[in-house]
């Protein structure tokens, strides 16, 4: 889908929407608990609704009500399975990351179907996988494992990419002994393994976490009281956050009462260092700036913010540099280099420096271009941002992709004012 998006103010405040990744960790638990689980305020965009789908082929019942989903939880104390089991997760990375240990769990042989599977980053998983002498193949239009996953130690020379460890540390407590699960620090992992821990703990499963590993006993189990209700998106909000920065402001709620904060959380402090103004007020909370000076930012436990964090660099008043690229390398898709050539497009001024880092010079007029999505939502979402900052027009193609992680975005987009028209 192509959509034009024309230079915009800001009229109107944001109500948060729910949270991508805390939406398929409910999903997972809920189907991992006895019972009836309601997961309320769901964010129910493509790849939520692949790993309901997901859950579901292993077993546990999904009945949408009532604004929210229902789930019957799989009996995890059912025996071992030597079913051959096919999967179809098509395009969700997510979804695949995080229902493989589930699945190898509970069957034998697994096949996840997978649109380009090879585009993904799976050195780690195989790797896994083949320290303990069990089956993994990649082929072009699937992922085939075959061994149970225990208790032990979980450790790869490649880095772990947050989903998997989602999906492994979520399983833990149903295993019957300890499991020690370790992750290289320097990568993005960390922030999402240390929020999962917290969310875990909301259902009584207690983690140590012990330098670079983390340790679940055993033999446990979640409970729920019956529902989940995910807390908000800080990620999806903090497209908005900075279009409000250098624009005219926002009024983002919806964020009280969350129990769990999301690791993207840091957008604040970030907007804060960039002579941002961010006050809570009115059960919500107030974003703006009377400019951006030049910042210099690491991003390595961050990296979903790197698109929109160069949004805000193009508009400072001078040179910024945003460290922690590398950890980019890892996700599925070549978001630097797609995210420096597409914003090229209007001439910002975006390169790689000498240590890897993203060094981009603001204080720029931009012209809108036609943009590509490249499959990326977040790149996505941040090129959308970018168009309705510029002082014309822009098109973008491709921007259905942005359904897989916020399909309310565009309906978002013009409640705060920015003017968005189908192509």
């Amino acid at each position: 889908m192509n959509v034009k998006i024309y230079p915009s103010e800001v009229l109107s405040f944001l109500n948060a929407p729910p949270s991508y990744d805390a939406s398929h960790k409910a999903v997972v638990i809920a189907a991992m608990c006895r019972g009836v689980t309601k997961i309320e305020d769901i964010d129910l965009c493509d790849d939520v609704m692949i790993t309901l789908g997901a859950v579901k082929t292993l077993g546990a019942g999904v009945m949408f009500m009532g604004g929210g989903v229902l789930i019957s939880g799989i009996d995890m104390n059912r025996e071992y399975s030597h079913e051959h089991i096919i999967i179809d997760v098509r395009d969700s990375y997510a979804t695949l990351s995080l229902v493989l240990p589930l699945a190898s769990f509970l069957f034998e042989r697994v096949t996840f179907k997978v649109k380009n599977p090879r585009i993904f980053n799976l050195r780690a998983y195989e790797d896994i996988y083949r320290q303990r002498g069990y089956y993994f193949e990649i082929t072009d239009d699937a992922v085939n494992v075959s061994g149970r996953l225990g208790g032990g130690e979980y450790k790869s020379v490649f880095p772990i990419t947050f989903p998997f460890f989602d999906g492994l540390m979520l399983l833990a407590p149903h295993f019957r002994s300890r499991t020690d699960i370790y992750y290289l620090p320097e990568y993005s992992s960390a922030s999402h393994m240390m929020h999962t821990v917290d969310y875990m703990e909301l259902f009584r499963v207690r983690c140590l976490v012990s330098g670079d590993c983390v340790q679940v006993a055993g033999g446990g189990k979640y409970f729920t009281d019956g529902r989940i209700k995910p807390e908000k998106d800080y990620l999806k909000a903090s497209q908005f956050m900075v279009f409000g920065m250098i624009r005219n402001g926002i009024f983002v709620t919806g964020f009280e009462g969350d129990k769990v904060v999301s690791p993207e959380v840091s957008i604040l402090d970030i907007l804060g260092k960039c002579d941002g103004t961010v006050r809570e007020e009115n059960g919500g909370l107030t974003v703006s700036a009377t400019h951006i000076p030049p910042f210099t930012i690491d991003l390595t436990h961050y990296s979903e913010l790197i698109p929109i964090i160069s949004v805000m660099a193009a508009f400072s008043e001078g040179y910024c540099v945003i460290k922690g690229c590398d950890s980019v390398k890892y996700a599925e898709s070549d978001r630097i280099s797609h995210l420096i050539y597409e914003l090229r497009k209007s001439d910002v001024n975006i390169g790689i420096g000498e240590n890897g880092e993203l060094v981009i010079k603001g204080g720029k007029i931009y012209f809108g271009s036609n943009f590509d999505c490249h499959d990326d939502p977040v790149l996505a979402a941040a090129l959308a941002i970018f168009a309705a900052l510029c002082v014309t027009e822009s098109e973008i193609t491709g921007t259905e992709i942005i359904n897989r992680w916020y399909p309310g975005f565009m309906e978002d987009m013009r409640d705060v004012g920015i003017t968005v028209v189908n192509g």
